[in-house]
């Protein structure tokens, strides 16, 4: 292979910010355009933007303070807000890794990393359209990767205060944005420490700045979460879900259909781009060494770092006897794989070019997907939840009730409607089993014409039988959306 760079490399990763700035804005401004409705993972919101040190359903409270500022600065825009929260944080994820990658490998890496996160589902597609919080995680990992690269790549004596403060402030914002987090942190910290090169930056005393900003900003909520384990460990319970692929390959007392699941989960998460990396390797001349043995030494750490999650990971599945592993559970554990590819497997110049063309047509393709998916088919952001608003708000009276969906983002963006409306009315989650209903009235909502679905089985009776609200969905599809809904009066209340 040549060691002479083309001048178009070069000229291409310079572009690089610029590329992602320009492509996340045409995303948010596409996702706007498209729906004023919110997505699944943006409607747990609703209801939980007062400032806590820890949340429900198990989410920690960095995104919800996020979208507390974001509503302020919006006045209470739901969509608006919830973009103005997610797309800048997937742009961070994707200039903190072209960075790091440029710091490691060069020009040739940081254009590398952009174009193996092309291929990533998780990333390109769902970070795009439906996902909040792994969005988050995926920033904060990025950030302690860059963060880490900073460190190993400087002389212990030019570690400047501010690397270690950007170390300490990147573990703890993502401590705050998702607890499976620790499953990357502590992986990545062992893999620093193994490392002889790398193990200076965690014997380093200064390590200690870092150490104590994390304990400053994490700590509270962290102490929070620990104080209300029940609802901090409530999404577990999907890991013990039988409804999987590869339940039937259950075992007494091993998780070995979770194991198995796991595996499925990695080779949707990480296969596409694996693939396409082995495809545009394959025959070419092995990867010349690293000009900085430092560089080399942070990114088999990188390498480290990921088989350590994932096989932590598996240890847990197969002693819980858990079941069921979906992907994106594995984003902090995977978060740093655009930059390991690029870096430690770095492509000759005129596979480079096809393989970034390739990437430039997969992220054009995912606002196409974007587009499309919106426009013709059933999705939750073409719903007509005003139309069904208005309905439901001429049949019944509805002033001061709680909206509760037996999919929450029906509650929610139902409740939102007839907020637009200029009614008192706020949505709150179908409670968890065991956990007190709403004591006000309730207006319960479910899709289809049938009874109740078992989320709301064990709410109180409704006044009445349930009446139905329909309407044509807001895009092309010709799809007909249509609720049952049931009003519940007080508790206590006698008829």
């Amino acid at each position: 292979m040549t060691t002479q760079r083309p001048d178009w490399i070069d000229r291409w990763a310079r572009r690089g910010p610029w590329l992602v700035l320009a492509y996340v804005a045409t995303l948010a401004a596409l996702r706007l355009w498209l729906s004023p409705h919110l997505e699944v993972d943006e409607a747990h919101f609703v209801g939980q933007t007062d400032l806590r040190l820890a949340y429900g359903n198990s989410h920690p409270p960095l995104y919800n303070w996020l979208m507390h500022v974001a509503l302020a600065l919006t006045g209470g825009a739901w969509a608006p807000a919830a973009a103005a929260v997610k797309f800048p944080l997937l742009a961070a994820f994707h200039l903190l890794t072209w960075d790091a990658a440029r710091r490691l490998g060069g020009s040739r890496a940081a254009l590398g990393a952009l174009a193996a996160s092309a291929f990533l589902p998780q990333i390109v597609w769902m970070s795009a359209l439906t996902l909040t919080h792994s969005v988050l995680v995926l920033a904060s990992a990025a950030a302690v990767v860059h963060a880490g690269a900073l460190l190993a790549l400087s002389p212990p004596e030019r570690r400047h205060p501010r690397l270690w403060l950007w170390f300490g402030a990147a573990m703890a914002l993502g401590a705050m944005s998702k607890y499976s987090f620790a499953l990357f942190l502590g992986p990545y910290l062992a893999a620093l420490w193994m490392g002889r090169e790398t193990r200076g930056i965690i014997a380093d005393r200064r390590v200690a700045i870092s150490a104590a900003l994390f304990a400053f900003l994490a700590g509270p909520s962290l102490i929070a979460a620990s104080l209300q384990m029940r609802q901090t460990t409530a999404r577990m319970s999907k890991l013990f879900s039988t409804e999987g692929a590869t339940s039937g390959l259950d075992l007494p007392g091993i998780g070995l259909d979770g194991f198995l699941s796991l595996l499925q989960a990695g080779a949707a998460w990480a296969g596409p781009a694996l693939i396409v990396w082995w495809l545009a390797r394959r025959g070419a001349a092995p990867a010349p060494a690293f000009p900085d043995r430092r560089a080399d030494a942070y990114v088999q750490a990188l390498g480290r770092t990921m088989l350590a999650s994932l096989a932590v990971f598996a240890a847990i599945v197969l002693a819980g006897d858990m079941h069921r592993v979906r992907e994106r559970y594995l984003t902090p554990a995977l978060a740093a794989l655009p930059v390991w590819l690029a870096a430690a497997r770095p492509l000759e110049a005129p596979r480079l070019r096809a393989l970034a063309c390739l990437a430039a047509f997969a992220y054009v393709m995912a606002l196409v997907g974007v587009a499309g998916v919106t426009t013709f088919s059933a999705h939750r952001l073409a719903y007509p939840y005003d139309a069904l608003a208005a309905q439901i708000a001429g049949r019944a009276d509805v002033e001061g009730a709680v909206i509760v969906g037996a999919r929450h983002v029906d509650g929610a963006n139902l409740a939102l409607a007839l907020q637009r409306r200029g009614l008192d009315v706020r949505a709150a989650e179908a409670p968890w089993p065991g956990q007190p209903e709403p004591a006000g009235r309730q207006v319960l909502v479910w899709e289809g014409r049938g009874p109740r679905p078992a989320s709301l089985r064990d709410r109180r009776a409704a006044e009445g039988p349930p009446f139905v609200v329909s309407a044509p969905l807001a895009n092309r599809s010709g799809a007909v959306a249509a609720f049952s809904v049931e009003i519940v009066p007080p508790a206590g209340h006698v008829r």
